[in-house]
C-alpha cells in the first residue's frame, strides 16, 4: 500500500492569466468574458410526414423524433440566411404518389441543440431538403434542380 498525495482523476487546468478566465455567475454557472460578437444562430429542422399514402394511413416513424441542428454561425450573412428561413418557418414536399413531408424550421439554443443531437433518429435519407431550403429557399427536388 503506497503513502503520499492522493492523485487527483485530472490534472489541475490553468489559465493564461485572468482575461481569459471564466468568471461565476450569480446562479453557479461559468461565463467567458464578453468578447463583442454575435451570438451563433442555430436551427434545428425536424421532419414530419402530414399527408401519409400508406395502406394503414400512418407512418412507420410517426412516434420518433427526427430532426437535424444545423449551426449557422456568426457572421452577418449567415445570420440574415438563417433569420430568412426562421421567417418562412415551414416547409412542404409532395412527392406524387400521396406521401408529403414537412419540414418546421426553429432557433434553438446550444443546450437545446445538444439534446435534439443525442435523441434524434436522423432525418430519414432527406437530408437534401435541408440543403435545399438553405440554399435555395424552398425544397426543390434534385432531379428538378438545374445543373450550373
Amino acid at each position: 500500500m503506497k503513502f503520499g498525495k492522493p492523485k487527483t482523476a485530472t490534472p489541475a487546468r490553468r489559465h493564461g492569466g485572468n482575461s481569459c478566465r471564466p468568471r461565476r455567475t450569480a446562479f453557479g454557472g461559468c461565463r467567458l468574458p464578453m468578447t463583442g460578437r454575435r451570438d451563433e444562430m442555430i436551427l434545428c429542422f425536424k421532419l414530419s410526414m402530414p399527408s401519409v399514402g400508406s395502406w394503414n394511413g400512418r407512418w412507420s416513424g410517426e412516434g420518433d423524433l427526427y430532426a437535424r441542428v444545423i449551426n449557422f454561425g456568426r457572421s452577418k450573412a449567415a445570420s440574415e440566411k438563417a433569420k430568412a428561413i426562421l421567417d418562412k418557418g415551414f416547409f412542404r414536399y409532395g412527392f406524387g404518389d400521396g406521401w408529403c413531408a414537412a419540414i418546421g424550421v426553429k432557433e434553438v439554443s446550444s443546450r437545446e441543440a445538444t439534446s435534439i443531437r443525442r435523441t434524434s433518429k436522423g432525418f430519414c435519407g432527406y437530408d437534401w431538403m435541408i440543403d435545399s431550403i438553405r440554399f435555395d429557399g424552398k425544397i426543390v427536388a434534385p432531379s428538378d434542380r438545374k445543373e450550373e
